[in-house]
């Protein structure tokens, strides 16, 4: 039975869903926005939120062990802690911004636009 089960699993095994996810946030927060399937933007979503909101969570010290652990270029995990930490502010969440685009030309899969407001 799947009672209060909530993860999207995107047909993938639990490893390509991982480095997927882990790429889509990487990609969001070095660009501040990127265009990808509904279904992947929803299922990043969670993940970006609690990101995002890890530095105010926080001390600066295991804030940054805790997002090197989900990003693996340096340069993503400064950007959460110097300017994405003042943008997002005391938001608790919200802070993500997925809008319609269109459709995929190939398979006509629902293409969105996510981006960090």
């Amino acid at each position: 039975m799947r009672h209060n089960v909530s993860k999207i699993k995107l047909g993938r095994p639990k490893n390509e869903r991982d480095a997927l996810m882990k790429s889509l946030a990487q990609d969001i927060i070095l660009h501040g926005r990127i265009r990808t399937t509904e279904a992947k933007a929803k299922a990043v979503r969670p993940m970006l939120e609690r990101l995002l909101t890890t530095p105010r969570r926080m001390e600066p010290r295991n804030a940054i062990r805790a997002l090197k652990k989900v990003l693996s270029q340096e340069t993503a995990s400064r950007k959460v802690m110097g300017e994405l930490k003042a943008h997002v502010g005391d938001r608790a969440s919200g802070s993500i911004r997925i809008r319609k685009v269109g459709v995929r030309k190939g398979d006509a899969a629902p293409l969105v636009q996510i981006e960090i407001i």
